[in-house]
């Protein structure tokens, strides 16, 4: 993109802006869930030599649930997600080219993204069921599969994965005592796992557009 001007940036950067913060709605197929603020950077003859983006508001709850006749963000974001994570495997033992170093970190960051999207997906098929103990019920996960493929997308090892989503910490007089969660509770912080990791990746992005769109130096 270094070879595009500042211009046609700004104009492009909407549109992936939009792809991760628009879904479709009863009223309207690609509608804005999220606040944006662009803020132009002028010299003083008027030319435009950087713009920033300010985020707020996103609508985290439609990466978990959505109403009847509405969509979560648009799926063809989803969908190379999808596909990113299905051939993982095969892009892992495939010959790759070889990529300058700029080319190289975008390929990696690119990667990054789809497997947290992946992981999101695959972290909303955890299934959860309680387990009688003596002292007090546990709850563990049913599929265990389904958190593999999460711990291998997010690159954390299973058992930290299944330790957070299935128990919590209370600290009690300077003690820790660890409390399992009940298959209600952890449900919902798999829930919340996803709405943060969603809105943690959004906030990522445009991050990354407002270092694209930086002015070179002090705007006069």
């Amino acid at each position: 993109a270094n070879n595009r001007t500042l211009q046609e940036k700004i104009l492009l950067v909407n549109n992936l802006v939009e792809a991760f913060g628009n879904a479709c709605t009863v009223i309207n197929d690609n509608s804005s869930r999220f606040g944006k603020y662009l803020e132009m950077k002028f010299t003083a003859s008027g030319t435009v030599v950087g713009a920033q983006i300010s985020e707020y508001l996103l609508e985290k709850s439609r990466v978990i649930h959505q109403a009847p006749a509405k969509r979560n963000t648009p799926p063809d974001v989803y969908n190379k997600a999808a596909g990113a994570a299905r051939d993982r495997s095969e892009k892992a033992v495939a010959p790759r080219p070889k990529l300058r170093d700029g080319n190289k970190q975008n390929a990696q960051e690119l990667g990054s993204v789809y497997s947290t999207l992946a992981a999101i997906l695959n972290a909303g098929d955890l299934e959860f069921s309680a387990v009688a103990s003596e002292h007090q019920d546990k709850t563990e996960i049913a599929n265990v599969s389904s958190l593999e493929n999460v711990a291998s997308l997010l690159c954390i090892r299973c058992d930290e994965l299944q330790e957070a989503l299935t128990s919590h910490c209370v600290v009690a007089r300077g003690e820790t005592i660890v409390r399992p969660n009940t298959v209600d509770k952890a449900t919902e912080v798999r829930d919340a796992m996803g709405k943060a990791l969603y809105g943690r990746l959004f906030s990522w992005i445009v991050n990354r557009i407002n270092a694209l769109l930086r002015p070179d130096g002090p705007v006069e």
